[in-house]
């Protein structure tokens, strides 16, 4: 039996197969998120110069509990700021005073109940603000997206941070109680355009 192997010439075999897509979502974090299905192929496109209107996250509470704060970043890894940061585009559901961790819900805050999907997508202000970033700074499209998590509040003092580590935070046995388990550091990324 002969097996032949098929031979690539060096543009196929670094042809882009579109815009890559990573998710840094700590897998032992209660939710399920994924690009919403009739929107990802345009996503990926990368002649598409509207991906970002049509960038929408699906965030899917898989808990027994309510979520009242779920907060994760879209970052475009290779295009860089004035500062040299990564530039990124908040995606917040509720209220960002559920990152202080006694924080507790107020009538008007609406949770992600258990089994609810909730989309994000980019608002209106901030694709303006693409497009005229892309346009001043010349800069094309990325090749890469990055979808990080950031912090999951459920509003009863628990949750998780941006290394997904559950909290409130287990000692570690020292004695005299001041020190907590290891914190992943979070990422410095411009947050605004």
């Amino acid at each position: 039996m002969l097996l032949v192997a098929g031979i690539r010439t060096p543009s196929e075999a670094t042809a882009p197969q579109g815009r890559q897509v990573e998710y840094n979502i700590p897998k032992n974090l209660p939710l399920k998120v994924k690009l919403k299905a009739d929107k990802e192929a345009k996503v990926k496109d990368m002649g598409n110069a509207e991906w970002l209107r049509d960038f929408e996250l699906q965030v899917t509470n898989l808990s027994d509990k309510p979520i009242y704060l779920v907060e994760f970043w879209l970052t475009l890894p290779d295009t860089k700021t004035e500062n040299d940061n990564p530039l990124a585009f908040i995606l917040r559901f509720g209220r960002i005073d559920f990152f202080k961790f006694n924080t507790r819900p107020i009538e008007t805050d609406v949770p992600l109940k258990p089994g609810e999907t909730y989309a994000f997508s980019i608002e209106e202000t901030f694709q303006q603000g693409w497009a005229e970033f892309k346009h001043r700074k010349n800069v094309p499209d990325p090749g890469k997206i990055s979808i990080d998590f950031v912090h999951l509040s459920f509003g009863d003092g628990s949750g998780f941070d941006g290394g997904g580590v559950a909290y409130p935070y287990k000692r570690d046995g020292v004695s005299n109680g001041t020190s907590i388990t290891k914190l992943a550091p979070v990422p410095v990324v411009e947050k605004h355009l």
